[in-house]
């Protein structure tokens, strides 16, 4: 896997690192790298590497203007030289001019310029390098790269380089104390992010905010339909997709391990007319004139699903060590007519062509997919086709606005949520949240975390996030503690509720929000300075509490893993914020097992603890595919079993009372794990984790963990490194998503399931 920019320029000798700044050689990712022009493709290839493994193959071009582009403002420096270098071929019959354009944005926002770098004749199949130096104005941002040549012909280009004094500082130590982000302040309780844009990308302060205070980041507009979708070369059961706006923001997460929230698939309002016409095609005179065809529902289903199956096969192509750990599927499909969302009515907009206005009837914004499908039904239909074309890891959630509105909340419910989460098509609910200061009356914080509360409850493993949080101070009417109280309000709300996997503030800084920077919405000033709401967030959270939000491995608890169906309530589950009890230790003794499928995670029960600390334990399994797992728990040899955290089998959650154990100074926890039907999963065996050896038909771990006073940074559970023996079965077995077993006779009714076979694990889809 290809290491991060920091520790990549980390790894490098001093003087190397300081020279150094753009080393793109594609063996993982696309390296912001994309296709300028309609029907052009940029693909990374075996056959066009330089060296290494891969080069990126530029083909299909209709227009010379037609190539390769990236962004590179994130290492470049307006004012400063620096020495360019990339490698290029053609196979075409006679010479080739390759043209290098670099072009600038001025700090105006509006005014670009740019020049040509460097131009080579390249004769055929010959890789040839291709160097220049140059400076841009002092003070240019956005600096773009294009990779050209003067004909229409295929070529290949890899090892694209710049040498200089960047501005990019990668830090040797770790950050002090104070120095520490919201990720790693709520780190053990679900992930803290914000939004970037094409242009607040390529913003230094913004970006080096970021990477210390967030892990999750979404794009504001940058992989909306309109800008995902590719007009030219599309058919009905082939829409283009592409990822040229977001690919320097997808870029930056992937080189940085910063958690990338998709937003949005399906959305009636910033997605192209042509896409809804029969034709492929803008009405030829205009919305209102003749000649508007809208499609079937037969081709816009064929359209729906090549459009999610590209986008998600495109990401997973071009940037597979992204972390895309969620996703929007379906974005404010409920009307805000409670004519509309009343009684069995499945809330759906006016259809038509989204104008951004008001309907006639009062409903906000019309939809082409009610045109086309006449209801809300397309949503489900955009589930099933997320569900079976997204990566496994990747939560799919309905987001909506004013979520929080009785009659809309209602509606969310009935219609959509469960009956998506009942066929295991959906993971969460994403609330918009934005809001004033007001604790009561409409929009109040008392509306949302009721809403919030209610939301909970569809089942115990559904998630919740805050996907687009700002609170306004109304032009300064409200004061900046009074946004600072809001703040903490819902942050609070969000702590006390298990479920909730992650709160997304909609904006990097005041200086750059949607809904206008005198309104100060955001936790950080036009400067990046932090504002008193993050003061107040902050200090929701002990000390002692904090974790490392760069840390990949607490997913399994603390970062959006479906919690067991058998866990405590969620005010028993995590610790509390207020609590005596010192350091959470949830995490605290987690270690990953069979491939890192299954989690278990021995914690403190806070609700159910006498005052001594470390009475009472229980441990979980957090599992994704392999259910029927049987958990037993020895404690200074007293033998408890416990159910699946499915609830398959009887027992319940895996509490036990621990209290002689403390009395004699700490505990030991032995942990024994097996399927009961005697199947063991693929890649049983993983490092500095869960392993063990084929007994029966139960696979039989043996763990030691320190005693119960230990601090949340306890030595993990380890276990001695053994054989694994796998049992195979003979005819498959069928799982919903939920991991429920449902025998071995294959589902009829239409939906996504997991088939096993032996130790052959897949997705399915009945139709």
């Amino acid at each position: 896997m290809k290491k991060p920019l920091i520790a990549m320029l980390l790894s490098l000798s001093l003087a190397y690192a300081q020279s150094l700044v753009i080393n793109d050689d594609f063996e993982v990712n696309y390296d912001g790298w994309t296709e300028t022009g309609g029907f052009t493709e940029v693909k990374a290839h075996a056959g066009a590497a330089y060296s290494g493994s891969r080069g990126m193959e530029v083909t299909s071009r209709k227009f010379p203007s037609d190539g390769a582009v990236s962004e590179k403002g994130f290492y470049i420096d307006g004012g400063k030289t620096y020495k360019y270098s990339v490698f290029v071929k053609h196979s075409g019959k006679s010479n080739e001019t390759f043209k290098i354009t670099l072009r600038w944005l001025y700090p105006d926002g509006k005014t670009y310029e740019s020049a040509v770098i460097a131009t080579a004749v390249v004769p055929p199949n010959k890789w040839t390098e291709i160097t220049a130096s140059y400076a841009t104005p002092s003070s240019t941002v956005n600096q773009t790269f294009f990779i050209t040549t003067n004909s229409t012909a295929d070529f290949s280009f890899d090892k694209f380089t710049a040498a200089g004094n960047s501005i990019y500082k990668p830090k040797e130590q770790p950050a002090p104390l104070d120095d520490v982000g919201l990720k790693d302040i709520f780190a053990n309780y679900f992930r803290v992010g914000s939004v970037l844009n094409s242009s607040t990308v390529n913003n230094n302060g913004i970006r080096a905010n970021m990477i210390k205070e967030f892990n999750s980041i979404t794009t504001e507009n940058e992989m909306k339909p309109y800008a995902t979708m590719t007009q030219s070369g599309s058919t009905d059961n082939n829409i283009r997709v592409t990822l040229q706006s977001a690919a320097n923001i997808l870029n930056f997460c992937a080189q940085n391990n910063i958690g990338f929230r998709g937003h949005v698939l399906v959305w009636h309002g910033q997605t192209p007319d042509w896409f809804f016409m029969d034709n492929l095609q803008n009405p030829p005179n205009g919305r209102g004139g003749s000649g508007v065809v809208w499609a079937s529902k037969a081709k816009m289903e064929q359209r729906l699903e090549s459009y999610i199956k590209n986008l998600f096969a495109a990401i997973q192509t071009q940037y597979p060590n992204l972390n895309l750990y969620a996703y929007d599927v379906v974005n404010e499909a409920v009307s805000d007519n409670s004519s509309r969302t009343s009684g069995q009515q499945d809330g759906a907009r006016e259809g038509g062509f989204d104008d951004g206005e008001i309907a006639v009837n009062g409903s906000s914004g019309a939809s082409g997919w009610v045109k086309i499908y006449g209801d809300n039904s397309f949503i489900e239909r955009a589930f099933v086709y997320a569900r079976q074309y997204a990566p496994p890891t990747c939560k799919l959630f309905y987001n909506d606005y004013n979520e929080f509105w009785a009659h809309k909340r209602d509606c969310i419910l009935r219609a959509i949520l469960r009956p998506l989460w009942n066929k295991s098509l959906i993971d969460g609910m994403g609330m918009q949240s934005h809001m004033g200061t007001d604790q009561t009356g409409f929009g109040g914080s008392n509306e949302r975390l009721e809403a919030l509360r209610m939301y909970s409850e569809v089942g115990a493993n559904f998630e919740i996030q805050m996907t687009e949080m700002d609170v306004s101070t109304d032009k300064g009417a409200k004061t900046l503690a009074q946004q600072g109280a809001q703040y903490r309000r819902i942050f609070e709300g969000a702590v006390n509720r298990n479920n909730v996997t992650a709160v997304i503030v909609w904006g990097p800084n005041d200086a750059n929000t949607w809904v206008g920077s005198e309104n100060q919405p955001l936790l950080f000033d036009a400067q990046n300075v932090r504002k008193p709401a993050w003061d107040s967030i902050a200090k929701l959270i002990p000390q002692a509490q904090w974790g490392d939000g760069n840390n990949p491995q607490l997913r399994c608890c603390g970062y959006g893993s479906s919690s067991s169906s058998s866990q405590p309530s969620s005010s028993s589950s995590r610790p509390s914020s207020s609590s005596s009890l010192g350091p959470p230790q949830e995490c605290a003794y987690q270690t990953s097992w069979c491939g890192g499928m299954e989690f278990a995670n021995v914690t403190h029960n806070t609700a159910e603890m006498p005052t001594e600390t470390g009475t009472c334990v229980y441990i979980s399994n957090f599992e994704k595919i392999q259910p029927s797992l049987e958990s037993t728990i020895a404690i200074n040899g007293l033998e408890n079993t416990c159910g699946d955290e499915w609830g398959d089998e009887p027992g319940g959650p895996c509490q036990f009372n621990t209290k002689p154990a403390a009395q004699d100074g700490g505990y030991y926890v032995f942990v024994k794990t097996g399927d009961v039907n005697g199947y063991i999963p693929e890649e049983a065996t993983q490092p500095n984790g869960w392993q063990g050896v084929v007994a029966g038909s139960k696979l039989n771990c043996t763990s030691f963990a320190t005693p119960s006073s230990s601090s949340a940074e306890s030595t993990p559970i380890l276990l001695p490194q053994t054989n694994v023996v796998r049992a195979l079965r003979a005819t498959p077995l069928y799982y919903n998503l939920k991991g429920e077993p449902l025998g071995n006779a294959k589902p009829s009714n239409p939906g996504v399931y997991i088939e096993k076979n032996g130790k052959q694990v897949k997705k399915i889809v009945v139709r």
